[in-house]
């Protein structure tokens, strides 16, 4: 919300609080709707202040950068996805490798090692595969988790359906 003149607590509450935004993290700095008619209206040699909130699913929403060094993060234990998608870019010299590991750790045979998903370039909601292609799902049964190992790269999501 870009605001120009002066807000009050009660336009905030009628905008915001129907969205569950006191159940929010970042509410506990906040506190109040009055405060954060209060944070927007702080300095008057600002003619604009911004608020904003973003929305995600859970579980759709990853954030990481890797440069010149390998970096990997493994996701929580997932269940009852078949279909895993990214939002990915990488440099010339960039990759994100995605492998499966089964609830006790172990890399998945048909999802790791030569079979791993290799994304390269700018993708955007590209479904993950892995065994060179020849594999779309996810195992059908049980849980698993997702290795990521990037280089010269930036992760934006990870979907699942």
């Amino acid at each position: 919300m870009f605001c120009k003149e002066k807000q009050d607590a009660e336009l905030f509450e009628k905008l915001f609080g129907g969205k569950a935004i006191k159940s929010w993290p970042y509410w506990k700095n906040i506190g109040s709707f009055e405060r954060m008619a209060e944070l927007l209206r702080a300095d008057e040699n600002v003619p604009y202040r911004t608020f904003g909130i973003m929305k995600y699913r859970k579980d759709g929403f990853v954030a990481m950068e890797a440069g010149s060094e390998e970096a990997t993060a493994v996701t929580k234990l997932l269940t009852g996805y078949s279909v895993v998608n990214i939002n990915a870019r990488c440099k010339k010299t960039g990759y994100v490798r995605i492998e499966l590991m089964d609830s006790q750790g172990v890399l998945m045979d048909n999802y790791s090692g030569e079979n791993a998903a290799i994304i390269e370039g700018d993708v955007i909601g590209s479904q993950v595969v892995w065994g060179k292609g020849a594999v779309k799902r996810t195992p059908q049964y049980g849980s698993y988790s997702i290795l990521i190992t990037a280089k010269n790269a930036e992760i934006f999501s990870l979907s699942f359906d």
